[in-house]
């Protein structure tokens, strides 16, 4: 659940890029502007720290049944996997 809001997040902050690049037709955009995207990428990177700590916590308890743990963990880390790599390609590409 935490990683699907977390993508939702992360899939509005882009949203919320093109439609800035679109309007701004070469204008930077405002310390305001870059806050509130700067903001969404912590709080979809934050989401998907918190559900893989919980799928973790889910997947390590006794006598319980682990399939959404073992859902939550994968989902939430291919989501933080995902990011790192889109943050490594940034800086490789624009450095």
């Amino acid at each position: 659940m935490l990683a699907l809001a977390a993508g939702f997040v992360l899939v509005a902050m882009i949203g919320v890029i093109a439609y800035l690049d679109a309007s701004h037709q070469g204008r930077p955009p405002t310390d305001i502007e870059k806050f509130l995207i700067g903001l969404m990428a912590l709080g979809g990177v934050a989401l998907g720290l918190v559900g893989a700590v919980l799928g973790l916590a889910g997947v390590v308890q006794r006598y319980r049944r682990r399939g959404f743990a073992v859902l939550g963990l994968v989902l939430n880390g291919l989501l933080l996997l995902g990011v790192a790599g889109l943050l490594v390609l940034g800086l490789m590409v624009g450095g």
